[in-house]
């Protein structure tokens, strides 16, 4: 009996070894993962600013666009109203 449970110590050892193996390489792996969500979420972050940003300058266009139409409207509208200008 003693023999038998003698040679499967090894057996445990390995499996012991190999479990605690693996948990500290899944303890590595969590964190790689943190650090990799964390990576994301500061890039999600400055993809965030930059179309915030890019946002705003789209409306500033717009609203220089629009003002250059009615500006050319205004002029179009001043020129039917002075055909001898045309």
């Amino acid at each position: 009996g003693m023999k038998r449970v003698l040679s499967l110590i090894p057996v445990i050892g390995l499996v012991g070894a190999a479990v605690f193996s693996q948990s500290c390489a899944s303890k590595s792996e969590v964190d790689a993962l943190k650090s990799e969500i964390e990576a994301l979420k500061k890039e999600t972050e400055q993809i965030k600013k930059e179309t915030e940003e890019l946002k705003k300058e789209a409306r500033e266009v717009k609203d220089m666009a629009e003002e250059i139409s009615r500006k050319i409207e205004e002029h179009a509208s001043d020129r039917s109203l002075h055909p001898g200008l045309q």
